[in-house]
């Protein structure tokens, strides 16, 4: 209830003054931001100002009536290095050497110094030295945990656990693996197992699992049969799309897991469409040549003129070897070593203490034939052989010449049988002839073949009864 008569006019117009007075002075308070201060001029007319902080000092505070800024702390260069240097805005940033931390001062007017780092006497480090923070040690088999008070603990370290398991936080012990989990990791302390991977329901792309899941190993995925993966770059860990092989009519490499059928040439009749035969769809670009087909291999760059072509290399064909083959060379292999030893005397191949060398072997002519021969046809057979174990590709030029040193050595060796045996027999006559008569007549073929042979024999037999006689004399001496 308001009092009646002056006195109430008088406590209205005194709070109206008390208010406009109030009014003016708050109106007048100026805060600053950061990097200022307030500054009163000498004429105060005007009124208060904020003005930036001198250089060597700086104020972070915002919204702020401080007079003062702060000064830019200084660094002791012997333990502490600048990292930011100081602004009107924010003082140094200052970062201890190694071996010590920053540690924060109690009040505001000090300043943050460098401290030695505590080293553990017992124990490892569970936190390093680094920062703001000092060493914390904790014994052995244990880690350091952020407390509930925002201060670190010192906690037993859970055991590590094999594969197949994790590690239950709550138990604090080792479990197996649930149904349709597994655990790969030997010596791992994580606390959940990894999902088995499953066969989707797309039953388009023919894939299949080769492996199932078990709580030591994933799922491995694989194709259908007679099916193959056609991007290599996906991990047999995940399901991917395969591709129907090829089908041919002689095969260099037979379709398996990560490769398609390697196909010989064939014609185009052979040949299956592009669909039944890669099970995918090629690519078609318009050029101003015409339609060009891109093969269903992405980033192979291969261009075929149409759907039936292969990617085969031109002008080749399988070398097509059987074991008949390489039974016969090595009958000729036989055969032709035992000629060239039943044809030599024994003391011919194998006595040297009578001063021989290999180039009296070599000497005889018919020697010289059969080495021949031999090293043809023993590399006709290390080709056969390689052939035969590991099928290779060859050209059409080496596979003739292959077959004609075959053929070439085969006919020479035939020749070189009969031409021997012919000799060895008229040898046989010559020496039953030679006891009723030494000088046989001039013009018989017959006599004057033998007599070649067997001058052959008689010039190494007196070779032996010379190296025989210059022996019997160092034995002497």
């Amino acid at each position: 209830m308001f009092p009646k008569g002056p006195t109430m006019y008088l406590m209205l117009v005194a709070e109206i003054l008390q208010y406009l007075i109030l009014s003016k002075s708050l109106a007048c308070v100026i805060r600053c931001d950061p990097g200022e201060r307030l500054h009163t001029p000498a004429k105060p007319e005007g009124g208060d100002v904020c003005i930036p902080c001198d250089p060597g000092s700086f104020m972070s505070e915002t919204d702020h009536t401080n007079r003062e800024c702060n000064f830019c702390s200084k660094t002791n260069s012997s333990l502490e290095l600048v990292f930011t240097e100081c602004n009107r805005t924010r003082d140094t940033e200052i970062r201890c050497v190694d071996g010590y931390y920053r540690k924060k001062a109690e009040t505001v007017q000090d300043k943050d110094t460098c401290e030695v780092c505590r080293k553990c006497e017992s124990g490892l480090p569970a936190r390093p030295c680094q920062g703001y923070n000092d060493t914390f040690c904790c014994p052995f088999h244990h880690d350091a945990v952020l407390g509930c008070q925002g201060k670190y603990e010192c906690k037993k370290r859970p055991p590590p656990c094999g594969a197949g398991m994790y590690y239950d936080t709550t138990l604090e012990r080792c479990m197996s693996c649930p149904d349709g989990t597994y655990m790969q990791a030997q010596s791992h302390r994580n606390t959940e197992c990894v999902k088995c991977e499953a066969l989707s329901d797309n039953s388009t792309n023919h894939a299949a699992i080769l492996q199932p899941c078990s709580s030591t190993s994933p799922t491995v995925f694989g194709c259908e049969e007679l099916y193959f993966r056609s991007h290599n770059t996906t991990s047999l860990l995940e399901e991917a799309q395969c591709t129907l092989c090829k089908k041919c009519r002689r095969e260099v490499r037979t379709c398996q897991l990560l490769h398609d059928d390697v196909c010989a040439e064939e014609s185009p009749d052979d040949d299956n469409t592009s669909e039944e035969r890669t099970g995918t769809t090629n690519d078609a670009e318009n050029s101003a040549e015409g339609k060009m087909l891109f093969n269903g291999t992405l980033g192979s760059g291969e261009r075929n003129q149409s759907p039936n072509a292969t990617t085969e290399p031109p002008n080749c064909e399988p070398f097509d070897v059987t074991l008949v083959t390489c039974t016969t060379l090595i009958i000729i292999l036989m055969s032709t070593f035992y000629l060239f030893i039943s044809t030599t005397k024994p003391e011919q191949l194998f006595k040297r203490s009578h001063g021989q060398t290999a180039w009296n072997v070599l000497r005889n002519h018919q020697t010289l034939v059969f080495d021949a021969i031999w090293v043809m046809l023993l590399a006709s057979l290390i080709v056969c052989i390689f052939c035969t174990i590991e099928p290779i590709m060859m050209s059409n030029t080496f596979n003739k010449v292959f077959v004609t040193m075959t053929v070439i050595a085969t006919g020479v060796f035939i020749s070189a049988v009969i031409y021997g045996h012919a000799c060895c027999c008229r040898q046989t006559d010559q020496s039953r002839d030679n006891k009723e008569s030494r000088h046989p007549a001039p013009g018989d073929d017959d006599h004057y073949l033998a007599e070649r042979c067997l001058k052959g024999t008689q010039s190494d037999n007196e070779e032996q009864a010379e190296g025989e006689e210059e022996a019997e004399k160092l034995n002497r001496y």
